[in-house]
């Protein structure tokens, strides 16, 4: 894995997005891809596997890696389909997602409080309507409400200092665990720092979120392996309690209770 010190928007396989911020990317290196993506939506340019192949990596090992901002669009990447379909690909394309520094289920303390029709009719004099074309465009902006058995194995990593506020951890937690229960690979790595010193020295060899990239990147289908439920550990009936409820307030796809937690995106 190479660093390099700003994003390159010439890049084969990056992912542009129309406001992206000044960060960086890991290029191709032996037979692996990694990139780097920031910014607030994602554009149409596609996202070309035969490229990875001419400019030396494999493009069955692709690899999305967002933080902060970018943490929320890799995350989607990897949770809702509707975006790489639109470049004839889909989540299973990408080997893996790392989402690093943001919260995962934007929409959950909305969700809680009312039902989608609710929030619908709401949604005009709402300050999202101004970022957000439409409220569906919304809905599918939160990655919690897609979790399910096509994604990629997913790794979430998040710096020791921003565990609770906002509320990264018990969001990313909740995020693997999900992502567990429906049999794929994930996990959670706390990194030592804070928002931004956490990826600062990641070209250095001894950087701890470095070293958890590299990790999940030469294995990740291993990611989680230790924590994954075993049928002894599964319930039924309040586990399709739960999803009704949940369907009733417009919660997440596998029916998870919603939590009042956090804003959409962590950035500082």
């Amino acid at each position: 894995m190479q660093y390099h010190p700003s994003a390159d928007p010439a890049c084969v396989n990056s992912i542009e997005v129309p406001s992206c911020c000044s960060s960086a990317h890991a290029s191709p290196s032996h037979s692996w891809s990694v990139f780097l993506i920031c910014g607030r939506s994602i554009s149409a340019r596609p996202l070309r596997l035969g490229e990875t192949a001419a400019a030396g990596g494999d493009p069955a090992k692709l690899f999305v890696f967002g933080h902060s901002s970018g943490c929320h669009l890799a995350a989607i990447l990897g949770a809702n389909p509707k975006y790489l379909a639109a470049v004839g690909l889909s989540p299973s394309d990408l080997a893996g997602v790392v989402a690093m520094g943001c919260v995962l289920a934007p929409l959950e303390q909305a969700t809680t409080r009312f039902t989608i029709d609710e929030l619908r009719q709401r949604w005009p004099k709402s300050g999202e309507a101004s970022t957000f074309a439409t409220f569906d465009e919304r809905l599918d902006s939160d990655p919690s409400r897609f979790i399910g058995p096509h994604m990629p194995p997913t790794l979430v990593v998040i710096a020791e200092a921003e565990r609770f506020f906002p509320a990264i951890l018990e969001q990313g937690a909740k995020f693997v665990r999900r992502l567990l229960e429906a049999k794929r690979p994930a996990d959670v790595v706390i990194v030592p720092g804070s928002h931004m010193n956490s990826i600062g020295n990641i070209w250095q060899k001894d950087d701890p979120t470095r070293a958890a990239l590299l990790k999940f990147i030469a294995n990740p289908s291993a990611a989680g392996a230790s924590s994954a439920p075993s049928p002894q550990r599964r319930t039924g009936a309040p586990r399709r309690t739960a999803r009704r409820r949940a369907g009733d307030r417009g919660g997440g796809h596998l029916g998870q209770p919603s939590l009042p937690i956090g804003p959409a995106i962590h950035d500082r």
